[in-house]
């Protein structure tokens, strides 16, 4: 059973009404849509209202609810290495390496790792979670680049 045929069966449009008009879809639209009359949907707004403003006051409404950091981590090893997807382990990971490390260093390791990926005794690192687990050996491979002056940390 759908969300829709749920709220269709219950007679209870109200959270329903409300989502889809917070995803941007104009009364019409949702009227037509779902067979509703608009008078509906007003009165499903206006008993929903008094629960919205009580949940904006006690913090403020976040559409996007990921940490900026661990979400910048996840997206500059996208963009580095290539990737277009990110379980939510890798954001675990991300999550354990920005509190540990800082995010602004763990991109500058992502970066320099991309960089010298193809070369001879670079660990293989196909996610965020990897990164992690072979943290040490990314360590030792970076610091040795280092230290003979291939690259700077």
């Amino acid at each position: 059973m759908t969300f829709l045929e749920y709220a269709k069966q219950y007679h209870n449009f109200d959270v329903f009404l409300v989502l889809v008009d917070n995803a941007g879809y104009t009364d019409e639209e949702i009227a037509e849509k779902f067979e509703i009359s608009k008078q509906r949907i007003y009165d499903a707004k206006k008993r929903v209202e008094p629960i919205l403003s009580a949940l904006e006051a006690i913090e403020p409404y976040k559409r996007d609810m990921r940490d900026k950091n661990i979400q910048s981590i996840v997206d500059a090893f996208c963009e580095a290495f290539g990737t277009t997807k990110a379980s939510r382990y890798d954001r675990f990971a991300a999550k354990r390496l920005h509190v540990k490390y800082g995010a602004e260093n763990i991109i500058k390791i992502i970066q320099a790792l991309a960089a010298k990926g193809g070369e001879r005794y670079a660990p293989v690192i196909n996610n965020v979670s990897q990164l992690e687990a072979k943290w040490v050996q990314v360590g030792k491979f970076l610091n040795n680049e280092a230290e003979n002056g291939i690259i700077n940390l």
